[in-house]
C-alpha cells in the first residue's frame, strides 16, 4: 500500500490513529443520515489528494471492476443484495455514480 510513498503512507497511518474514534464516529453518522459528502469528504478526500495511486487502486479499480456484475445481477429476474464498503458508493468514482452513469436510477431509502 502507497506504492512509492510507502514511508509517507505509513507516517499519516500512524497519525491518522490519533483521529480514528472521531473520524469512525463521523462515517458512522454521515452513513446512518445518507450524507454522501460527508462520507467523501471524511473517508475519501485524503486519499484522493495525498495517495492518488491507492486510491485508484483501492476504490477506483474495485469499483470498476464490480460495475458488471453489479449490473448482470440487475438485469436478472432474481432480488440481489450487494454489499460492499461505504466508501465505495460515494465520489465520482463511486459505485452509485457509476450506475447513475449507465442510466439507473438511484435512490436513497428512509
Amino acid at each position: 500500500m502507497g506504492e512509492g510513498q510507502e514511508d509517507r503512507f505509513i507516517q499519516y497511518s500512524i497519525r491518522e490513529l490519533a483521529n480514528l474514534p472521531v473520524a469512525m464516529k463521523q462515517l458512522k453518522t454521515a452513513w446512518r443520515s445518507g450524507d454522501n459528502a460527508a462520507l467523501e469528504k471524511v473517508g475519501i478526500s485524503d486519499w484522493q489528494h495525498d495517495f492518488p495511486r491507492l486510491y485508484q487502486t483501492l476504490l477506483v479499480r474495485r469499483n470498476n471492476a464490480w460495475i458488471p456484475q453489479i449490473e448482470a445481477m440487475l438485469n436478472t429476474a432474481p432480488t440481489e443484495a450487494v454489499f460492499v464498503g461505504a466508501l465505495h458508493l460515494v465520489g465520482k468514482d463511486g459505485l452509485l455514480q457509476q450506475l447513475r452513469q449507465r442510466g439507473y436510477t438511484v435512490e436513497q431509502l428512509p
